[in-house]
């Protein structure tokens, strides 16, 4: 009696200290681009990183996420994948999209604005003995978007403001030493 006590009192004590392990994690979206909002067509295209947390390497099957931008759907961003990854590492998935902007034009609307990018989806992968591993991939954030004669005037402003500060500090070490041969 007290030996069965003693294992059922084990195997409750090792079922509590047990924890629920995730296999793969989602980190975050790298390089999100919404194309060019200016024509009827863009391209959207970014990078998924993930974690691997298991001791096992994965495949991944595929991705799978809902793409939304302002609560507008805009369509559903399918990639097929055959990409391993290894244990406790880190690995990317690149995407890409092609969708028609007339649903995010407004009468009148300019293009250049922040717009609300919310991607909701899952990774499938598979592990050694081909069981499928599903993760939730859930993404938010806001994508302001500039023309490229937006983007080209900021360089160069950007380019001036350099300029002006490398002669201000010419300047000021030709007054050094101006004042330090004195």
């Amino acid at each position: 009696m007290q030996k069965i006590v003693f294992i059922l009192s084990l195997v409750f004590t090792v079922a509590a200290c047990q924890q629920d392990r995730k296999n793969v994690e989602f980190k975050r979206v790298d390089n999100l681009d919404m194309g060019n909002l200016s024509k009827g067509e863009a391209k959207l295209s970014g990078t998924l990183v993930f974690t691997n947390l298991s001791d096992n390497d994965l495949t991944v099957k595929d991705i799978v996420m809902d793409y939304s931008v302002d609560g507008k759907d805009i369509g559903t961003v399918v990639v097929k994948s055959g990409k391993k990854s290894t244990a406790k590492a880190e690995f990317s998935i690149p995407f890409q999209y092609n969708y028609n902007t007339d649903a995010l034009k407004l009468q009148g609307h300019d293009p250049s604005a922040k717009y609300a990018v919310v991607l909701n989806g899952k990774i499938t992968l598979l592990d050694a003995t081909n069981k499928e591993v599903t993760v939730t991939i859930k993404y938010s954030d806001s994508f302001e978007y500039h023309t490229k004669q937006e983007i080209r005037q900021q360089k160069r402003n950007d380019r001036k403001e350099q300029r002006q500060e490398r002669r201000e500090q010419r300047k000021e070490r030709r007054e050094q030493r101006k004042n330090n041969s004195n």
